[in-house]
């Protein structure tokens, strides 16, 4: 931190102190690294003006300038807690329509793109095309959806100009919520195994300029359940109409949430099960 000594951060003020321990030059150039050992971190919004100020403290009369704009700020996106997803129906294997939300801090403009990496979902292969598809939105940004079945990504790709209208941020304006319905004609399945409640593999990323937001899991989305490769066995001395123990075995991958019921049906067998015998 050559020519400073130390360096305090106020999360009170949001504001860094670099002390000086030498005397500075004019028209010196100056690095300072401030190591994350410190436990600065990026604000929730990220970073999407330039609202970090540089202040200088001279030492006769411990005045204050008024502070100078920093020129160069890299932009930081974010989406804060505000992802979700929700499919209809909420099946294991089948078509599905997804409906995704979000409220994107920054400006999203057209031909930027939101990236949902949706692992172990499947495209049917029914749709004749097989390439881009038609979503729908509102605000009407996202008109056009695209699946990569090598990396299980959708892709939503900005419209050229109904975005650079409807998700523009301004410094005075709050954030625009965002919903995203991705229809059956997608040809989107749920994952054959389901997955848990609020599944941290379910990750977003955008390229957005105004700020680009780097993989994070998407925060909220229901369980899908699925009971697949299940296993019944009886008990001792099995004989029609004579009571006997059954023993029901379920895969691991299947979340079943405390005080639900797991119930069976056998085919011509006057009873129901409920709960593991």
């Amino acid at each position: 931190m050559m020519p400073f000594g130390s360096a305090h951060f106020s999360r009170a003020e949001s504001r860094l102190t670099l002390y000086v321990k030498a005397e500075i030059p004019g028209d010196s150039h100056i690095d300072v690294t401030i190591p994350s050992s410190m436990g600065i971190q990026i604000p929730a919004i990220g970073v999407v003006q330039k609202k970090i100020r540089l202040m200088a403290t001279a030492e006769a009369g411990n005045m204050e300038a008024p502070g100078l704009l920093v020129d160069d700020v890299p932009y930081i996106g974010s989406f804060m807690s505000s992802t979700a997803l929700s499919y209809s129906p909420q099946i294991a294997v089948l078509l599905s329509t997804i409906t995704f939300k979000f409220v994107p801090q920054m400006t999203i403009s057209g031909g930027e793109q939101v990236v949902l990496h949706l692992q172990d979902f499947n495209r049917d292969d029914s749709p004749n095309d097989l390439g881009n598809f038609s979503i729908s939105s509102a605000p009407a940004c996202f008109q056009e959806a695209s699946w990569s079945a090598d990396s299980d990504k959708l892709v939503l790709t900005a419209h050229p100009v109904l975005c650079n209208t409807s998700l523009t941020r301004c410094a005075t304006c709050s954030a625009f919520s965002v919903t995203v319905t991705i229809g059956q004609n997608s040809g989107l399945k749920l994952p054959l195994l389901g997955h848990p409640r609020n599944d941290a593999s379910l990750i977003i990323n955008s390229n957005a300029a105004a700020g680009p937001v780097l993989p994070v899991p998407i925060v909220a989305s229901p369980a899908i359940p699925a009971v697949i490769e299940t296993e019944v066995q009886y008990g001792d001395a099995v004989a029609a109409l004579r009571q006997t123990s059954i023993t029901i075995f379920l895969p691991p991958y299947t979340w079943i949430s405390a005080k639900r019921r797991c119930r069976g049906s056998f085919e011509r067998v006057p009873c129901r099960l409920r709960g593991l015998v």
